[in-house]
């Protein structure tokens, strides 16, 4: 396709198209048809002159379109026989490429020389290494001319597997190469196109887009050169996977790509974020496929087996893209399909009364955010006036058919405001956007005025819009309009909160303030006479003498709700004209603030007003004076917040309440106006004057320029510390803070000033004056008398502790005055005061605790803190403890306040007397505790005596409950009771067994048996009253006596066991099964056991061989020294003396007097250096060890070295030296000469006795039970002594055995 349609048939003519559809040529006739057969590719050169033709049979023809005569014929190109699939002309004319069924690449150069018309053929991609599917050169036209990039000739191939980009000139070359997977069964597809790119040095230029895809993947990269060189790089810009498989892609501009899938959908997807949109069904296309030319059916059909699959759906030449515009060859027809410009797509969605989506579409044109948009201009102002052109004829067709069709009937009146507020709030939101609010309030306010329903609902929705400042001006008539409508609903607040958004120089003033002064609108009356009129006196003057009017005509004292706001609007303004901002937001300009400051302060202070009262008298300061009788408290918060501001430092104002003008600051004026207005007139109450005095005392706090009478500012001082006075008691209490941190209360006495805080309860300002006064003890007394500060009288005394800025009987007096009130600091928090005591003063706990004596309660929180109860921290310290009367103090509160806590104190806690507190636990009846004090006493009989009486007793209690229980009774007394009785029965029961297990292994059998029979027997003696249990108690009966005997059988051979339970009475008489379950449970337990021993005593076997092996190993390996000389004096080690003149380089000390078979000893160390005995006993006496490395391990804990000695090994034995830590040889080759005969190895220790003893005892003390003690102790309850008859191993024989059993192979510790 170019500027004509050429189309090839399977008769093998071409025929031509112009663009008004009329066959312009037929190329070709029936007969060369048949020679060459179908057409199976076709190519327009750049002018229009030339068609190249390629042929089923592998024949290519040129055609001269000029005259329809064909010019060339060539057969020689390629294979012959072979299909062409694809012929392409280059930007040169003279220069084409083409493609077979063999995969193979073919250049075609055309040349006339004298007349005779040739084309050469070279093959650029042998099919032989991959079938090349689909071939696609990058043309420029006239948009390449002259430039490097254009005459390098781009050609793209695309095998099944790889894409590959070459330049042909001036060599050939490829550029780059990249893998393209798909499914099976699926071609290569690619498509060029040049789209226009920003440069950074080149401005705006076309670099060529190529996309490839198979399958459902697509990728897309860019060409560009690097004009400073004219390097080619490729960039990857995009990777996609679409839902569906591709066979054609096209990239139809610069931002729309067609892709056609198997289904024949065409997919109108948006390059940039491959977003989908449009999808068009071509199944009536009947699209043409090029199967048969790929299959190479016209020559046989020698493809491979690859090409044949994946050729099921082959287009190449049936979709093609010109001018953007998409063209289908169909089977009998040619498809033409093109995006439609902007504006017909607006006029498709008018023409089917699509209006909504009309106005969204052309909204996305007017924003520059819609996708495919075509003959629209790129400048954003161009495109905003041609689009807004359209929006506006779309909006009014849309307001116009709806209001003449889609109005629902008046029966349904809510469903017709509804229509019409949709209606509206549309118009207003695209007007909005478009800038049109004057066609909002003309045409189309006007279309709605003809309907009652429509006109409220227009005027209505309007409010949203202003309150949210996207409209800020109505019409006049609009205005007129709302406000009437407004005001028939009696909703003028809201008209009020509109007109506030509104621009002032838009509204008809007269209108706005006569309607304001009729409603009553304030806000809306300031705003527009200060936004409108820069007039900031007049509404506040007219607002005052509403106000004077409504004070003089109250009833009451109480003022109507409407009188008050416009008393509180009042005070907001005048604070806003004061600060400098606008009312009711914003700010005032900055040339204006200073001149309406000035004006709204001169209407405050004037003095009088041009009228006079009913009286006949004239009312001094009257604006003043109406603001104080409204509000005082309030008003004189506004000139607070005023007095801030720099205004009132620099700018002053003229006093007219003196005869002479006289210039003063603002601060001043004001104060001296409200003490003469106050304190001269008896229209205001005390509370009233208080207020002002509060004022004063803060301003002249904070403020130093003002100035008050040394009278008048005591007169303030007894106000704010009058007793009587209990209203804003922290408000007067802040403000003599505020005062007390100036000088202007160091003019008044000190002491006098005490007394009245002290009689207005002012203790923070207290606190300051004792700390002025360095009177801490009574600073302290401050914070507990304030309830709300007590909690932080800890946080003081701990600052008071370390800070370096007090001194000692500073620290004294605050130490007495806490101790003082100790009662007062425990009420606060009690882990606090506790730690204050142990941390901060380390005061004698008995001291302490003597001062609580009368507060008992508050005595055993204290010491429950400081010993670690339950809620207590464990305050005490290890290096300290607590004396034991300080101990037993603490178990007599807790017996009478948490007595259950009392046992398991004594059990962790040993810093008690053992008699006295036996005593305190008997006189509260405690049996545990004292039955576990008596067993600490040694007097394990009485203690076991102690808890099997509290034993039998709650037996008994259980035995009489269970002959009253009844099973069938709902009594649920008597269940409860029976479940705590249980309760009792296991707790104590768990006691004894514990006080059983505990002395078992220090009794004989005989007295086990006597100590655990009883309890057996006391466990067993409810058995006869289980018959009228229900079976859940009698489960848990029997599960506490099966308890009693497992832990038993630990200590009591088994079969004395079986024989007390047989001779008990309450079994003797029963039947097996009641017994069937306890002796199951025993024979269970013992076969555990003996499972249990055998398989430890298995697994100590193979430790103990394992270690044993791993021993003897060490044991038997010698030591090697490093060197033959002493590593100390550098002599030989054998020999015995030193020879003459031989060199000492040790600096030994006096020599230590040795036998002569001492000084034949050698030392030989694990770490290989040796020594002579005499070197190492005179260097280091009393110490064996290596003098080298023990050098460097001297920075570190010491390490001493175990070591051996032997004698020296006879003369054949030399070099062998024995595997000990260290060796001791003597040295023979003397002896030898002399026969005598070499000593034998011997063991012998070199540490002195004492210190070998030492060492072990230490060792001793630090051991516990080894596990081969812990399993010969299990082993000996299986022992097959018959004379022990099954007795556990028992008594402190057996311990003392175990204890000293040792493995004497543990190796000696290297050095």
């Amino acid at each position: 396709v170019s500027s004509s349609l050429a189309v090839g048939t399977s008769h093998g003519l071409v025929l031509m198209f112009d663009p008004s559809q009329a066959l312009k040529l037929v190329l070709g006739n029936v007969k060369l048809g048949q020679q060459l057969g179908p057409v199976s590719a076709v190519d327009f050169n750049g002018d229009m002159t030339r068609l190249l033709v390629g042929h089923a049979k592998g024949t290519l023809t040129m055609w001269d379109l000029t005259n329809g005569k064909c010019i060339r014929t060539i057969t020689d190109a390629h294979v012959p026989g072979t299909p062409v699939l694809h012929v392409r002309f280059l930007d040169d004319p003279t220069m084409a490429v083409f493609s077979d069924s063999g995969g193979s690449v073919f250049l075609l150069q055309f040349r006339r020389v004298m007349g005779v018309r040739t084309a050469e053929s070279d093959c650029l991609f042998s099919g032989s290494r991959g079938e090349v599917c689909c071939v696609l050169p990058l043309l420029f036209g006239e948009r390449g001319q002259g430039k490097a990039l254009p005459e390098m000739r781009i050609l793209a191939m695309a095998s099944l597997t790889k894409v590959f980009i070459v330049r042909l000139r001036p060599k050939l070359e490829v550029l780059f190469t990249f893998a393209l997977k798909g499914e099976l069964g699926t071609l290569p597809l690619l498509d060029w196109r040049l789209v226009p790119v920003d440069h950074p040095t080149s401005g705006k230029i076309a670099e060529p887009l190529l996309v490839a895809a198979r399958g459902n993947q697509v990728l897309f990269h860019r060409l560009s050169m690097d004009p400073t060189d004219n390097s080619v790089s490729f960039v990857q810009l995009k990777s996609a996977t679409v839902a569906f498989s591709a066979i054609s892609v096209k990239l139809l501009n610069s931002e729309i790509v067609v892709i056609l899938d198997t289904r024949e959908h065409i997919h109108v997807v948006d390059f940039s974020d491959m977003t989908e949109l449009q999808d068009i069904d071509l199944v009536d296309v009947h699209l043409a496929y090029s199967t048969s030319h790929f299959k190479s059916l016209a020559a046989g059909g020698s493809v491979s087996k690859a090409l044949e699959v994946a050729s099921l759906h082959s287009c190449y030449q049936s979709v093609v893209t010109y001018r953007g515009q998409l063209l289908l060859l169909g089977v009998d027809v040619v498809h033409c399909l093109t995006i439609r410009k902007w504006d017909e797509r607006l006029a498709v969605l008018v023409r089917d009364s699509q209006f909504p989506e009309a106005l969204a579409l052309a909204m996305t044109f007017y924003r520059g955010t819609a996708r495919a948009v075509v003959g629209l201009s790129s400048i954003p102002d161009e495109r905003r006036d041609v689009v807004s052109g359209q929006m506006i004829d779309v909006l009014l067709a849309y307001v116009d058919l709806s209001l003449a069709m889609e109005i629902p009937d008046d029966d349904h009146i809510d469903e017709q405001e509804h229509f019409y507020k949709t209606l509206v709030n549309i118009c207003i939101d695209y007007c909005l956007i478009l800038d049109a609010t004057d066609l909002l309030f003309s045409d189309i306010y006007e279309r709605f005025m003809d309907f009652v329903v429509g006109r409220a609902c227009f005027l209505e929705c309007l409010e949203p819009y202003i309150i949210g400042d996207h409209l800020t001006s109505l019409s006049p008539v609009v205005l007129k309009d709302f406000i009437e409508h407004y005001q028939t609903q009696q909703m003028l607040q809201r008209v009020e909160n509109c007109l506030l958004h509104l621009e002032v120089q838009n509204l008809d003033l007269h209108q706005v303030v006569v309607l304001c002064w009729t409603y009553n609108l304030y806000d809306a009356m300031i705003y527009v006479y200060t936004r409108g009129m820069h007039d900031y006196s007049t509404p506040l003057q007219e607002l005052l003498r509403l106000l004077r009017l409504a004070l003089d005509n109250q009833e009451s004292g109480v003022l109507p709700d409407g009188d008050q706001v416009l008393g509180y609007k009042l005070l907001v303004y005048i604070s806003c004209c004061l600060a400098g901002r606008a009312y009711p937001s914003g700010e005032i300009a900055d040339d204006l603030a200073v001149s309406v400051r000035t004006t709204v302060f001169s209407v405050l202070v004037k003095k009088q007003l041009n009228e006079v009262e009913a009286d006949g008298k004239v009312e001094s300061f009257p604006h003043l004076r109406t603001l104080l009788r409204f509000d005082t408290r309030e008003f004189l918060n506004v000139l607070s917040l005023a007095f801030e501001e720099e205004f009132f430092t620099t700018v002053s104002f003229r006093d007219t309440s003196t005869g002479e003008a006289v210039q003063r600051p603002g601060r001043q004026l004001m104060v001296d106006l409200l003490l003469r207005l106050m304190m001269n007139s008896r229209d205001f109450t005390p509370s009233q004057l208080g207020s002002l005095f509060t004022f004063l005392a803060r301003q002249m706090a904070k403020h130093k320029d003002i100035k008050v009478q040394r009278q008048l500012f005591e007169q303030v001082l007894k106000f704010l510390c009058n007793p009587d006075s209990t209203t804003r008691h922290e408000e007067r209490q802040q403000a003599m803070l505020e005062l007390l941190s100036t000088n202007i209360a160091s003019q008044f006495d000190a002491e006098q000033l005490i007394v009245l805080c002290e009689s207005a309860n002012f203790y923070q300002v207290l606190e300051q004056l004792y700390e002025r006064r360095r009177e801490f003890a009574k600073v302290l007394s401050c914070y507990w008398r304030d309830p709300a500060r007590r909690a932080q009288a800890f946080s003081y005394i701990h600052h008071v502790m370390l800070d370096d800025s007090f001194v000692e009987f500073e620290r004294a007096e605050v130490e007495q005055a806490a101790l003082h009130h100790m009662k007062e600091l425990m009420e606060a928090d009690s882990l606090a005061t506790a730690k204050l005591m142990i941390t901060d003063f380390a005061h004698d706990l008995a001291d302490v605790t003597k001062r609580l004596a009368d507060h008992a309660k508050l005595q055993y929180e204290f010491l429950q803190h400081v010993f670690g109860g339950p809620g207590g921290v464990g305050l005490t310290k290890p290096e300290s403890p607590p004396p034991p009367e300080v101990h037993e103090q603490y178990i007599e509160l807790m017996c009478r306040y948490d007595p259950t806590l009392v046992y398991s104190y004594l059990r962790s806690n040993e810093n008690y007397r053992l008699e006295e507190t036996l005593g305190i636990c008997r006189k509260h009846l405690l049996t545990d505790a004292v039955a576990f004090l008596l067993e600490r006493t040694g007097d394990v009989q009485g203690a076991f005596n102690l808890l099997l009486k509290s034993l039998v007793a709650k037996t008994n209690q259980l035995n009489k409950t269970l002959d009253e229980y009844d099973t069938d009774s709902e009594n649920v007394v008597k269940v409860e009771s029976v479940r705590i009785a249980v309760s009792a029965i296991h707790s104590i029961l768990l006691v004894i067994i514990q006080l059983c297990q505990r002395n078992s292994v220090r009794l004989e059998s005989e007295q086990r048996q006597v100590l655990w029979f009883p309890l057996l027997e006391a466990a067993m003696s409810p058995q006869q009253h289980w018959r009228h249990a229900s079976s859940a108690l009698v489960s848990t009966l029997k599960e506490l006596t099966s308890h009693v005997l497992n832990s038993m059988m630990g200590y009591v051979p088994l079969p004395a066991i079986l024989k007390q339970i047989l001779s008990d009475p309450s079994t003797s008489s029963g039947s097996f099964g009641e017994l069937k379950d306890l002796m199951m449970g025993m024979v269970e337990t013992y076969s555990y056991e003996q499972t249990l021993l055998t398989t430890t005593n298995r697994l100590l076997a193979g430790d103990i061989n394992s270690s044993i092996s791993v021993l003897k190993r060490v044991k038997e390996k010698g030591l090697s020294p490093r060197s033959a000389a002493c590593s100390d004096c550098g002599r030989r080690l054998w020999q015995s003396t030193s020879p003459a003149g031989a060199p000492n380089r040790s600096a030994s000390p006096a020599p230590i007097a040795l036998s002569s078979k001492e000084k034949d000893d050698v030392y030989v160390f694990s770490c290989g250096h040796s020594y002579h005995r005499v070197c190492v006993v005179q260097r280091q006496p009393g110490l064996v060890a290596c003098g080298i490395c023990n050098k460097k391990l001297s920075t570190s804990t010491s390490r001493q070295a175990d070591w051996h000695r032997i004698r020296a090994p006879p003369s054949h034995a030399r070099g062998s030296i024995d595997g000990e830590s260290v060796a001791v040889a003597t040295a023979a080759a003397d002896k030898k000469a002399t026969g005598a005969a070499p000593a034998s190895a011997e063991s012998a220790a070199l540490v002195d006795v004492q210190r070998v003893e030492a060492v072990a005892q230490l060792h001793n003390s630090f051991r516990t039970g080894s596990r081969l003690q812990i399993l010969h102790s299990l082993s000996s309850h299986h022992s097959q002594d018959a004379s022990r008859k099954g007795n556990r191993l028992s008594g402190a024989s057996n311990h003392d055995v175990t204890d000293r059993f040792q493995l004497n192979l543990a190796p000696p510790h290297m050095i």
